[in-house]
């Protein structure tokens, strides 16, 4: 019977000092970042059988806490991020995403720089620790990759110009004034450079304009005569032509501008410009890369341009409770937390979303833990008490045969 009282005794001590530990872990990771609680129970432990009875000592059964949220705290940090609602996200050991993938709720991310094989300089969106940031990139255009891969935030930290191709006008002609009117347009040309085209409009009659075109250090050569336009009695132009503009830059090169006016009208009042939309755009470097709360990461370059970069995904699990913490503040999956789903929140998830500059906490309880310490404490003392117990009643049994 002592024996077996030195065996439950031992082995109680042993489960307190466990779940100490864990409340230690749980402590200490207080203020690390998307950090899931550990907690321990506890279940009995058959330890053997004397005169037909069972006896029983403890064993501690560890849990985490996955699936429980942590408080949200704004960080004003541009590549802040967090997840508010279910889901993961996914990294990965190697940049290229050749490597082992992980699952994490930390979204302080940072971007790292390598040097590519042309010379080039290609940053990735990455964690604290170096792993890759997974999602869908975008190509040069904002449009995104169907497959999943590491999202590149610039590649040479700069996008190359466009020249303009197509502007579209849409502006009042006062039908009150019979005066020369003009309208600045802007164009790229082809050195990516801005200039203005002027949109001549001379009124020949009542409702009747001929159009021409001026251009800034460079030649009209096509058309070579005024183009008519024709409002009806109520200001809406009727039957509107798309002159396409050619134009003989004087630097020795070509372009050609199609004019769209399908949204000229003439009403009494003022010339007014309602809009003015072209095509091109000027060279432009990176200035600053910004998450959006549908988890799309922008490009703003230094020509006004902005342009989406990447797109976050996050997993899923049946059982996220189930999925293995590991160093890194990273889960790894295994067979009990079910089958991987890859999420897209913006159109699959509607009760999760993203918030930028926003960072997920530990969802660990400081008064909590601090109450459970002091009665794992107290019974850590009631389990070695039966340990000296025990030692006593073993020591009077001996001294019987003495």
């Amino acid at each position: 019977m002592a024996l077996a009282n030195f065996l439950t005794g031992a082995t109680g001590m042993s489960a307190q000092a466990h779940s100490l530990s864990q409340i230690s872990g749980n402590i200490a990771n207080i203020n690390t970042i998307g950090y899931k609680r550990s907690e321990t129970s506890f279940a009995t432990l058959l330890s053997g059988e004397s005169l037909k009875m069972n006896e029983f000592s403890v064993k501690s059964v560890d849990s985490r806490c996955i699936d429980t949220q942590g408080p949200l705290q704004t960080t004003g940090n541009r590549l802040d991020i967090a997840i508010n609602g279910r889901g993961f996200f996914i990294v990965n050991t190697e940049i290229d995403g050749t490597g082992i993938e992980h699952y994490t709720r930390a979204g302080d991310f940072t971007e790292k720089a390598l040097e590519q094989a042309d010379g080039n300089t290609t940053s990735y969106l990455t964690t604290k620790e170096g792993h890759a940031v997974m999602g869908y990139s975008a190509d040069e255009d904002g449009v995104f990759s169907t497959q999943i891969g590491t999202i590149r935030t610039s590649v040479g930290g700069r996008i190359e110009g466009i020249a303009t191709a197509d502007i579209t006008l849409k502006a009042n002609v006062p039908s009150n004034e019979d005066d020369h009117q003009q309208f600045g347009l802007a164009v790229v040309d082809n050195s990516y450079e801005g200039k203005t085209l002027t949109m001549n409009l001379d009124k020949d009659s009542s409702n009747f304009w001929d159009m021409s075109f001026d251009i800034q250090d460079g030649t009209i050569t096509s058309p070579v005569v005024a183009t008519p336009i024709n409002f009806s009695s109520v200001g809406k132009i009727i039957a509107p032509p798309t002159p396409v503009v050619e134009i003989a830059w004087d630097d020795g090169t070509t372009s050609s501008v199609t004019i769209h006016i399908e949204d000229l009208v003439q009403y009494a009042g003022e010339k007014t410009v309602f809009d003015i939309d072209q095509d091109g755009r000027g060279s432009g470097l990176l200035n600053r890369t910004v998450f959006d709360k549908d988890g799309i990461i922008h490009g703003h370059y230094s020509n006004g341009v902005v342009l989406p970069l990447g797109k976050l995904v996050l997993a899923r699990f049946n059982a996220p409770n189930k999925l293995e913490p590991i160093s890194g503040n990273l889960f790894r999956r295994t067979e009990e937390a079910g089958a991987l789903q890859i999420i897209d929140p913006s159109q699959e998830a509607p009760n999760t979303g993203f918030l930028n500059e926003v960072l997920e906490q530990s969802n660990v309880d400081l008064a909590d833990e601090f109450t459970k310490m002091i009665v794992t404490q107290k019974a850590y003392s009631s389990s070695a008490t039966v340990f000296r117990t025990s030692d006593e009643v073993l020591q009077e049994i001996i001294s019987v045969k003495r």
